[in-house]
């Protein structure tokens, strides 16, 4: 199936979900009928080369998303279609003071919006500063001194730092760019969306799964260099039983956790305090901690779960909530803040092999089990957003364990990859077949650690 992709590609990625309160490069799916603008459409004004000459600006956001509307496409300059994980993203090495998520006040979005109102030809997009919080990165396709000293000179003196990168693509270019190509695709050729991505300087395009010829077609119409790829292959699903239970009497299950890595079980019931270690990562996450945020971190006592080359897994714990937060390495040895979530207690699940996703299982209200049963009756509900799905042969399972006081069992799924809509799922009936009568064994749900007792609602 790999065999499918166009020579040019240098890798295959896999799609990536951010998640988290800072993510700069939303996934954008639109709609097949968006236009390109109508050939008597005025166009955009010619760039100007010389930023110190006065602009008339734009009066508003609204017209600059007109002003996006009629910018034409870049046309095709014959070069190499680019995987975009192979395109590095640009780096500003400007420093600022505070490492915690600073509000920016109205005067300082009022500046910089005003500022891309006057020059809407060539901005290139913003982003806050990965680690620096009070830094804000802005990127223009002429002399980027120019429009640095010009920001700061307009900031109110609150502490903030601007600085300006220089790309080859303007902001409208990227996104009449990326219209143009979206239009041209469809989720009949595996397209599952487009993004313009201001760190990159490109139009992105996300395919899943693209039939035989996708990518030769769009290979060989001469793509801008402004334009790169992403493409996901899905795995194959294990072949054979469904075999996913741990054996709960032998070593340390590996086990994972909303918003955490797979570690050992007794990592994560019994996690080292951030206080134990000496690292960059523990320094960036207790600067966080002690800045003024406009959201804050969630309260616990804070552990490590996981410390890699270039991610740090954190967690939040206490009686009954837990929070997650990851930071991930930048300059040098420079970590700045990822993501972060929180939420309840979270009940430790076994990882599934690559090409499964869990689902939950109930037992099936009008049919309780009774000791004498052999036969019972349960509801499996696939998790994910599956468009409404019947799961039908996608669903894997089931695995029962039986032992003299209880009964453990598993099911699993195989997805709908890509976007999906979340009507909510229809729950599939499944009869187990155990070899005995239940007599007093307990049901579980064999996947979680330490296994979770059936019920007929979603209760601990």
């Amino acid at each position: 199936m790999r065999g499918r992709a166009a020579a040019v590609f240098v890798a295959i990625a896999a799609l990536v979900v951010s998640c988290g309160n800072d993510s700069t490069e939303t996934v954008q799916v639109l709609p097949k009928e968006v236009a390109l603008p109508p050939a008597d459409a005025p166009k955009p004004r010619e760039p100007v080369g010389d930023t110190s000459e006065p602009q008339e600006p734009l009066p508003d956001m609204d017209a600059f998303d007109e002003y996006v509307r009629q910018t034409p496409p870049l046309p095709a300059d014959g070069g190499e279609l680019m995987e975009c994980n192979d395109i590095p993203d640009m780096v500003s090495y400007a420093k600022g003071v505070s490492r915690g998520q600073l509000s920016r006040p109205n005067e300082v979005s009022d500046v910089l919006n005003t500022y891309l109102l006057e020059h809407p030809d060539t901005y290139a997009g913003r982003w806050v500063h990965p680690v620096y919080r009070d830094v804000m990165v802005m990127v223009f396709t002429d002399d980027p001194q120019f429009h640095r000293e010009a920001i700061q000179a307009r900031l109110p003196d609150r502490g903030f730092v601007v600085d300006v990168l220089q790309a080859e693509f303007s902001s409208a270019e990227l996104s009449a760019t990326q219209m143009h190509f979206h239009r041209q695709f469809g989720d009949e050729d595996g397209l599952d969306g487009s993004s313009t991505s201001a760190k990159k300087n490109r139009a992105e395009l996300y395919f899943v799964d693209p039939p035989e010829g996708v990518l030769d077609r769009l290979a060989a119409m001469a793509p801008t260099a402004a334009l790169c790829v992403h493409v996901y292959y899905p795995p194959d699903p294990p072949s054979g039983s469904l075999d996913v239970i741990p054996d709960l009497d032998e070593g340390d299950p590996i086990v994972t956790c909303r918003g955490l890595p797979p570690v050992p079980y007794s990592t994560l019931i019994n996690p080292p305090s951030i206080d134990q270690f000496d690292h960059p990562a523990v320094d960036a996450l207790l600067a966080q901690l002690d800045s003024p945020m406009t959201e804050p971190l969630p309260q616990g006592d804070w552990v490590v779960i996981k410390i890699d080359e270039d991610e740090a897994r954190f967690a939040a714990i206490d009686s009954d909530q837990m929070g997650t937060a990851t930071f991930k390495r930048h300059i040098g040895d420079s970590w700045g803040l990822s993501s972060w979530s929180s939420g309840g207690r979270c009940n430790p699940v076994v990882p599934l092999p690559e090409g499964l996703r869990r689902v939950s299982v109930h037992l099936y209200p009008d049919a309780l089990p009774n000791p004498e049963d052999t036969s019972i009756k349960l509801l499996v509900t696939e998790s994910d957003c599956a468009n409404g799905r019947t799961m039908g042969d996608a669903l894997m399972g089931p695995q029962l364990v039986e032992t003299d006081e209880a009964v453990l069992v598993a099911f699993a799924v195989v997805p709908v990859y890509g976007s999906a809509t979340c009507p909510g799922n229809p729950s599939t009936s499944v009869t187990i077949e155990l070899s005995q009568p239940l007599g007093q064994r307990t049901l579980y749900d064999g996947l979680y650690v330490p296994p979770k007792p059936l019920t007929v609602d979603e209760v601990w």
